[in-house]
């Protein structure tokens, strides 16, 4: 429909006498629609159109309640209204909240600085996918960033679970010199299993991680990623600064060439925020890191419970491997630190250590696994005796028969 300022403007060009189908050119309307407005004495009028009610119009309330307490995802909205009785379309949901989604996009915040050694920042990001033992597996990064002097570690792994999480922080600790009082996550399920009536309900290995390392965890806000916006762009650093500009043959290499790019770049730039380089802005910081103590550790490593065969073969990841011959049959336990080599331990104690295979399908035998083990005699199946029949008579010697006998007499 022709606004009024379009309408005043059509009638103006055509009293300076260009053609209809000129205006429509100029305006983009079609001849028809100008002339409609040409020949129109008045300025037309809007008639917003009549409100129609909504299956949504008694949810509403519940919806703008929800979205102030961060949920803005649709879907998750759309589960929780038709568990209260809406039986609309999504369509109708994601129209309403579009405008309150903007809004709250839109919203000004305010940048917070936290002092020295008072919290680090924690996130995974996904990488891509690497080739590892002959197949493409996903890589992610674990990042960790301290909030005031921005120094950042990160460390590409293949999994993203708790204990590579917790290594990421052991590797953290020791990179930066010393841990932090409190460390900002998201809702990840390595820190946070789920949200109960008196708060979120740690995860118990990750918890006693901390309380071993004398650091507390913290969670942001559901929906609220800015909180953590220091290590988010650190994210954001990593892929648009370090993984665009190579390629890497293996993850050890990537980690080797991650570790030279913090030394050389990322922790020796000025920083756009602070204006100052991370690691001299760590100098700082570091007197009021909370020490590592000498022996300092936390047992990250998977154990996987497995059975030795009669032949002293312990099968893992794809291949088998030997074992002492006197723990044959016996049930045991894959202790695997992830630095490429595993133990295998029965009653907790490790009886045999190999370094993992590149290649599935093969065997790993040590032969001194199997010196000392006694040789069986073989036992061979009892024959069946021999039983000799006695030889045959001649024909001379054998006597005649009854009927021999009188056929010779009748002959």
């Amino acid at each position: 429909m022709i606004q009024g300022d379009e309408w005043f403007m059509i009638r103006q060009l055509f009293r300076e006498g260009l053609t209809i189908s000129e205006i429509a050119r100029r305006t983009g309307r079609d001849r028809k629609t100008v002339r409609r407005a040409i020949n129109t004495p008045e300025q037309p009028a809007y008639k917003p159109r009549p409100e129609v009610a909504s299956k949504l119009d008694p949810y509403k309330d519940y919806v703008r309640e929800r979205m102030e307490a961060g949920v803005t995802n649709a879907v998750k909205m759309h589960r929780e209204i038709s568990a209260r009785g809406y039986d609309g379309e999504i369509t109708i949901l994601r129209q309403f909240m579009r405008p309150f989604k903007e809004a709250a996009q839109q919203k000004a915040v305010m940048r917070y600085e936290t002092p020295p050694a008072q919290q680090a920042q924690v996130d995974w990001a996904s990488c891509g996918r690497g080739l590892c033992q002959g197949l493409y597996r996903a890589v992610y990064c674990f990042v960790m960033t301290l909030s005031f002097s921005r120094m950042s570690y990160i460390e590409f792994t293949w999994r993203a679970d708790t204990r590579a999480f917790i290594r990421g922080h052991l590797n953290a600790f020791a990179y930066f010199g010393g841990i932090t009082q409190t460390c900002l996550y998201d809702n990840l399920k390595s820190v946070n299993l789920a949200y109960a009536d008196d708060g979120p309900r740690l995860n118990p290995t990750f918890a006693d991680f901390a309380d071993t390392f004398g650091f507390r965890p913290r969670l942001c806000r559901p929906y609220r990623p800015q909180t953590k916006g220091k290590v988010e762009s650190g994210v954001g650093y990593v892929k648009g600064n370090f993984l665009l500009r190579d390629t890497f043959g293996s993850l050890d290499e990537l980690n080797a060439c991650g570790r030279g790019w913090l030394d050389s770049v990322a922790n020796e730039r000025v920083h756009g925020t602070t204006r100052e380089v991370p690691r001299k802005r760590l100098e700082r910081e570091l007197p009021l890191l909370t020490p590592l103590r000498p022996g300092m550790n936390f047992d990250t490593s998977l154990y996987e419970p497995r059975r030795i065969t009669r032949d002293c073969l312990v099968s893992y990841r794809g291949s088998r491997y030997s074992v002492p011959h006197h723990y044959a049959d016996r049930q045991a336990v894959i202790r695997d630190p992830e630095d490429g080599t595993f133990e295998v331990m029965v009653s907790g104690n490790a009886v045999a250590r190999h370094e993992l295979s590149k290649e599935k399908g093969k065997n790993i035998i040590i032969p001194a696994h199997y010196r000392g083990i006694e040789r069986q005699p073989i036992r061979r199946p009892a024959k069946p005796p021999l039983i000799i029949a006695p030889p045959a008579l001649p024909v001379e010697a054998r006597p005649l028969s009854v009927y021999e006998q009188l056929a010779e007499v009748a002959g």
